[in-house]
């Protein structure tokens, strides 16, 4: 461990500093080499259904701590057909097997789970969303790559990911990380056994002043853990918390900027900033019911976000949360020579969206006609999701093996303007130039409804080599910013769900 942590302190350059300070065991106490590690994690991982088909990929707990990352980006530029672009501070924007995505769907393509439990509702995404999970200290990061909504939903266009909260083994470390610019990270992991079950706590807190102007940004992010027994039921739960106080840089501008050195350090939007809290609770329940096993999780869900957006005129001020629970049930089983999990879910969700400019919009006559001040959007929307789903595995030859997969999902919106109606000033006048940019829609419902499987075989054709053929369907529901965030007059959004096909063959071989 300490060798791995050291390289990860040489990639703060020479300058960097790092303090290991490792906490025994008590005296008589079982320490980690001599305890086998048992977790009970419910569906925290993604691999029963899809690490025999090619397109699944996973960064395991050894090789997060080898790199040490202080960026997603560097733990997933691991995987194979992923690329998470980075931004200033913590910001990002994802690809899997696509173009790194841009605009108010781009996250909806790509569907954040944290031990299998979706991280936002349905509809309310985030394109930052993973500085809202622990990707330092996690135990493993998967990746389904490809349509994935057969068993995940909505947002699983694209692919999925998911981070599996940290460790409970017993033990402790501390870890102390100093570099440049002001970098300071503390992590701390911890796990003891108790007479009730396993208990963890992970906690990373990092503050840095940025290589760029006024680009400093505050994180921390915390996980409690608790693997135990309740009657029949072994439970893990899981209790996550984040907090991000960044000071967001912006592009720097210019003919042939980038040949000017002295521009590389500068900050053109130093007021620019994004706030953020993140909180989630999940308990995974599950039991043997005769010879299948029941998996039961609850969840809770809130967030709240502020950020200055200052890559556009008027340089408007966004605030936006949620509040969020939802359930899901899976039941496993095997007939015969069919492996089968069929399940449910289902999440209600209150979110809400502010928009406000405080001083003028600076620039030409069309841009201070159209982008007035005062309030541009004031909106919520409660949302339904409910789903059922299918997932099997047939074994019909001894080389040979068939997968299937079905969900169906629907998705309802309520909402909810809370401003004016319409084309308009928030004093009801309207702009020049043939009206203002934003648009408010009056209240309305829309729902959704959608359909993805999965359908493929699987090939051993000789020790250690595997081959697939796989079809998929994924979709995603529009996004509430889609629809009710409108701009130029547009007073309806006419959109459907989004859809995706998928083929995919492939041949590897495996190393055993």
């Amino acid at each position: 461990m300490i060798e791995s942590l050291v390289r990860t302190a040489t990639r703060q350059g020479p300058r960097a500093l790092l303090l290991l300070l490792p906490f025994c065991a008590p005296a008589g106490a079982q320490t980690t080499a001599d305890v086998e590690e048992v977790r009970v994690v419910g569906d925290a991982s993604l691999a029963s259904a899809f690490e025999q088909v090619g397109n699944y990929a996973r960064v395991d707990e050894a090789a997060i701590e080898l790199t040490g990352s202080i960026h997603p980006n560097e733990s997933l530029v691991r995987v194979p057909g992923v690329w998470v672009s980075r931004g200033s501070g913590q910001e990002h924007l994802t690809a899997i097997r696509s173009a790194v995505l841009t605009g108010p769907g781009a996250c909806g393509s790509f569907l954040l789970l944290e031990n299998g439990v979706p991280i936002r509702p349905s509809g309310f995404c985030n394109v930052n969303g993973l500085f809202e999970v622990h990707t330092e200290l996690a135990s493993g990061i998967e990746v389904v790559r490809g349509p994935a909504s057969a068993l995940y939903g909505g947002n699983a266009l694209r692919g999925v990911i998911n981070v599996q909260s940290p460790s409970t083994a017993p033990g402790m470390s501390v870890t102390l990380e100093g570099g440049p610019w002001d970098y300071l990270r503390a992590g701390v992991r911890a796990g003891v056994e108790t007479e009730r079950g396993q208990v963890g706590v992970a906690f990373t807190g990092v503050t840095a002043n940025g290589w760029r102007d006024a680009t400093g940004h505050d994180q921390q992010k915390l996980s409690l853990n608790w693997d135990t027994s309740v009657g029949d039921w072994d439970v893990s739960t899981l209790l996550s918390a984040v907090n991000l106080n960044q000071e967001t840089g912006g592009f720097v501008v210019g003919f042939e900027a980038y040949e000017d050195g002295a521009l590389r350090d500068t900050n053109p939007n130093p007021e620019a900033f994004r706030d953020v809290q993140a909180f989630r609770l999940s308990s995974a329940w599950s039991r043997d019911v005769g010879d299948r096993r029941l998996v039961v999780t609850p969840y809770l869900r809130l967030s709240d976000m502020d950020f200055l957006q200052h890559f556009l005129p008027g340089q408007p001020l966004e605030q936006n949360g949620h509040d969020s629970a939802g359930l899901i049930a899976r039941l496993h089983g095997r007939s015969g020579v069919v492996d089968w999990t069929v399940g449910l879910q289902t999440e209600f969700a209150d979110t809400w969206l502010k928009e406000n400019q405080v001083g003028p919009t600076v620039g030409s006559a069309f841009l201070v006609e159209t982008r007035p001040p005062g309030t541009h959007y004031d909106y919520e929307v409660e949302s339904v999701m409910a789903a059922a789903f299918f997932d099997l595995r047939a074994q019909v030859e001894e080389r040979v093996a068939l997968v299937g997969s079905l969900r169906a999902e629907r998705l309802a919106y309520d909402y909810d303007n809370r401003f004016l109606d319409g084309n308009t000033r928030d004093d009801g006048t309207t702009c020049g130039f043939g009206g203002c940019l934003y648009t408010r829609p009056a209240d309305r419902d829309d729902t959704f409804t959608d359909f993805a499987g999965r359908l493929g075989v699987e090939y051993v054709p000789g020790e250690g080599t595997r081959a697939w053929l796989v079809g998929g369907v994924g979709f995603r529901a529009p996004q509430m910013t889609e629809l009710y965030r409108l701009q130029r007059g547009q007073l309806v959004a006419d959109l459907d769900s989004e859809q995706l096909l998928s083929l995919e063959a492939g041949i590897e071989r495996v190393n055993e």
